[in-house]
């Protein structure tokens, strides 16, 4: 290796280093604040048994399901 393949792989070690560092961290300080968590009931909850009906049926999530499959459907008339 020279040049710019040695700048680019010490870049892309340092870069994984410092990735590792982070994760690590992140880990201990969860470990280290877990005691500390706090979970509320929330005042206004939904109802039993709509949470699903909340989530899936609304017009958001049905214009995603209606491009998702005309996108799969595109992909799949290119294909053949």
């Amino acid at each position: 290796m020279s040049g710019p393949e040695l700048v680019v792989g010490v870049a892309a070690m340092l870069y994984i280093l410092l990735y590792l560092v982070a994760v690590v961290a992140g880990v201990v300080l969860l470990i280290v604040k877990c005691r500390r968590l706090e979970f509320y009931v929330t005042p206004a909850q939904l109802p039993k048994g709509t949470a699903c009906s909340c989530a899936f049926v609304n017009a958001g999530m049905g214009v995603f399901i209606t491009l998702t499959v005309f996108g799969m459907v595109l992909a799949l008339m290119n294909v053949m």
